[in-house]
């Protein structure tokens, strides 16, 4: 829950030997497309939630002739976070000297947000992106969510595995495990109905600020047919079930439906719209968190966002609407540009420190003008 201090790199991508002080609030990375500034990002994505948002492979992070990849990063916290990560065995991760067998604990030491190409995905992309920033969401205001998503998970494997077998032969079994995946699923759809309760408001608030002209509807969609509990919903769906040999209802199937003027939102605004509804989502998410972690006693709670490219599909006033929020959250935000001109509110924050120039893998700290 802390700002990055120092970032350190070696044979990720075409990034060597990387060392950099960073700001708590506003960074700049400046350099030519391909230069290293995305996989910078990626780096710091990659340690904090141990995959890449690019790739879900190993080999293409590493650099060319090399057989291992490190990031390592200091919190203003005072945490200190390593990864070191080859094809064939399993990560060396670390936090603090101590061996770590996955990110349970690292992962909410660290909150990361990507506001990228990609972004547009959560507003047009399938349910299953829209349920993880849900559940991402659900991890950091509680803890325990993540055992309880994946018990859920394993009943539902469990329950798709039984599916595959004779229909004539499992009655007796579907209906104990129903009984367990019913229990599981209701907890989950209950503590993602009360998250949606409080959220939404902070998602509406901060759409009218980069979009006052447009109405956004949001719809929470549980999974299941309203008004039936999940238990009688797995019961009558046997027979659908049976045939598909999957899991066809439950929270796994959940999705958030944003609509403008009762249509899809993907199909009625622009490129742009999409963007900054995306943005919303996200920002609106960080502001959302600030609030649920200062009611928790932690009043400097911190996300870090990794900005790539924000004047894309975006004009001069929407993204200065974004610029807006998201250095007035006082989140860690690092943005990428190709000049400081490209983002010349971010260049002048950071003209005494924090502006990066990136160039063939190296970065190095731009000096400020005398």
């Amino acid at each position: 829950m802390s700002a990055l201090k120092r970032i350190k790199i070696d044979n990720f991508r075409n990034l060597k030997d990387i060392d950099l002080d960073l700001r708590p609030e506003v960074n700049l990375l400046v350099g030519d497309n391909g230069s290293g500034k995305t996989s910078f990002m990626e780096a710091i994505h990659v340690l904090s939630v141990g995959k890449s948002f690019r790739t879900a492979r190993v080999d293409p992070l590493l650099a060319d002739g090399q057989d291992q990849f490190l990031v390592y990063a200091e919190l203003f916290s005072g945490d200190r976070v390593g990864l070191q990560r080859d094809l064939t065995t399993t990560p060396t991760l670390r936090l603090n000297s101590e061996p770590q067998s996955g990110w349970k604990e690292i992962a909410p030491l660290m909150p990361i947000q990507v506001l990228n190409s990609d972004s547009f995905l959560l507003v047009d992309g399938g349910a299953g992106i829209k349920r993880r920033f849900i559940d991402w969401a659900m991890f950091h205001v509680e803890h325990s969510y993540l055992g309880r998503w994946r018990n859920y998970r394993r009943l539902v494997q469990q329950r798709n595995a039984l599916l595959k077998l004779n229909p004539r032969d499992i009655q007796s079994q579907l209906s104990i495990w129903d009984e367990e995946l019913a229990k599981s699923g209701e907890e989950m759809h209950i503590l993602r109905k009360q998250l949606l309760k409080s959220y939404i408001p902070f998602l509406l608030r901060t759409i009218t600020e980069f979009l006052p002209a447009i109405d956004i509807s949001i719809d929470y969609k549980k999974g299941w047919p309203r008004g039936m509990p999940l238990h009688q919903a797995l019961f009558d769906s046997r027979a659908k079930d049976t045939k598909y040999r999957a899991t066809t209802l439950g929270p796994h199937r959940a999705d958030v439906a944003i609509s403008s003027a009762g249509l899809p939102a993907s199909e009625v605004l622009s490129r742009g719209q999409i963007k900054l509804v995306a943005c919303a989502l996200k920002i609106s998410m960080s502001r959302y968190l600030s609030q649920i972690k200062a009611e928790q006693g932690c009043p400097a709670y911190t996300i870090t966002f990794l900005i790539d490219d924000l004047a894309s599909e975006l004009d001069a006033n929407s993204s200065g609407a974004v610029l807006d929020a998201l250095i007035s959250s006082k989140n860690q935000c690092i943005f990428t540009a190709i000049t400081g001109g490209d983002l010349a509110r971010v260049s002048d924050l950071t003209e005494t420190s924090g502006k990066f120039h990136v160039e063939h893998g190296k970065i190095r700290a731009v000096k400020p003008a005398v």
